[in-house]
């Protein structure tokens, strides 16, 4: 679905039509390890889990990609790096290479962040602060960005957006895309491609980015987490009244 001119979303993944570039955000890759060091048992399914909707994701682009940008929080832990972040990292570059091969690889760093280069540098990849293609500016979001000259639209993970709808006793989380603007730019955040984080709910749980003060506005466009289909389910402010929040 087009969620913003020249830009569709699909699944957790972003494509910009006009240029080919593929956008995911938030791997957090390794977080199973963080879970089990913790003491929470989890199967070891994620990753799988993550390649089979990449693929179904780049089955659906009307072209192969010509970049793809991992946007912030690549790995999960913060002091070190665990064999299972490298290992993860490793698959889902041979994904990559392995169904876009003349696609260039762009990692653009987050919070978690800190020991990515050690991650990159085994593939000959370098972190970046953020991406420009054209007006259209990627970049974690757990900061405003410096420079936003010739920018209309930023891209944005970090805050891991969902919606938790609730009918009588039954309540059900859905991933989600949002789209709105800060001050004159439009702003587009992406959910989690990490299947343990099921994400914060926008409409009642407070949001990091301080590009997301005001969100009321901002459009959400669920996740169908079992096809990848996008819904449609108008601004925070209508679903907020429709749920009596």
């Amino acid at each position: 679905m087009e969620i913003l001119s020249d830009l569709v979303a699909i699944d957790f993944g972003l494509y910009h039509l006009s240029t080919r570039t593929l956008i995911f955000s938030d791997l957090h890759l390794g977080y199973e390890e963080e879970l089990r060091r913790n003491g929470i048992l989890v199967p070891k399914t994620q990753l799988a889990d993550m390649l089979r909707r990449i693929q179904r994701i780049i089955n659906e682009l009307p072209s192969l990609p010509a970049t793809i940008v991992l946007n912030g929080d690549i790995k999960h832990s913060f002091g070190r790096v665990y064999r299972q972040e490298v290992e993860d990292f490793t698959a889902i570059l041979g994904k990559f290479r392995s169904v876009a091969p003349k696609a260039d690889i762009v990692a653009v760093e987050g919070n978690h962040d800190p020991l990515l280069d050690i991650l990159l540098r085994q593939h000959n990849l370098v972190a970046r602060p953020e991406y420009k293609i054209g007006n259209v500016l990627i970049i974690h979001g757990d900061k405003i960005p410096e420079d936003l000259q010739g920018i209309q639209t930023i891209i944005i993970g970090h805050d891991h957006p969902a919606v938790l709808l609730r009918n009588k006793s039954k309540s059900e989380k859905y991933k989600c895309h949002l789209v709105g603007r800060y001050e004159k730019y439009a702003v587009v955040v992406q959910p989690s491609a990490q299947p343990l984080l099921h994400g914060t709910d926008v409409l009642t749980e407070p949001l990091l980015s301080p590009l997301l003060k005001r969100i009321l506005r901002h459009r959400v466009f669920a996740i169908e987490e079992s096809t990848g289909d996008i819904l449609a389910f108008g601004t925070i402010a209508f679903l907020r009244q429709r749920l009596h929040l």
